[in-house]
């Protein structure tokens, strides 16, 4: 009669079974099962319940399945990641191209600025500076 063992040592020698299992049935490599790429070949191969897996190693479950092609995640998500990164270079070469471009405007703007300034030079006329006086205000002339 084997000895009575910790949960917690249970749970993590049940683990390293399972991950050792999933190592083997994805290289293609069963030892105590048919080769099965699912929870069921994964467990007998691990030799542990099933409901075991379910219950309690839901994370290496989600692992296995999605290393066998079977979990949540679609076979092309390579390729989407791929497209994500692509257009999120794209983006950012786009904001950095947006704010070079708003600084090209601004600066032509100033110059356009100073060359309308400059045409119409002769229609300028400067006035003379307003004194005030303790604080009052001018008064208008008449």
């Amino acid at each position: 009669m084997k000895p009575p063992q910790s949960r917690q040592h249970q749970l993590e020698a049940e683990r390293t079974r399972l991950k050792e299992a999933s190592q083997r049935l994805l290289a293609g490599n069963p030892v105590r099962s048919d080769g099965a790429l699912t929870i069921s070949g994964l467990a007998r191969e691990a030799g542990i319940p099933r409901y075991r897996v379910y219950e309690h190693h839901t994370d290496i479950a989600s692992q296995f399945k999605t290393a066998a092609g079977r979990g949540p995640l679609t076979p092309n998500i390579q390729g989407m990641r791929h497209q994500l990164d692509a257009a999120s270079d794209r983006i950012r070469h786009l904001e950095d191209t947006n704010a070079a471009l708003r600084r090209q405007v601004s600066a032509l703007a100033a110059v356009i600025t100073e060359i309308t300034h400059e045409q119409h030079a002769d229609n300028i006329v400067a006035l003379p500076r307003r004194h005030q006086t303790n604080g009052a205000h001018p008064k208008a002339r008449d």
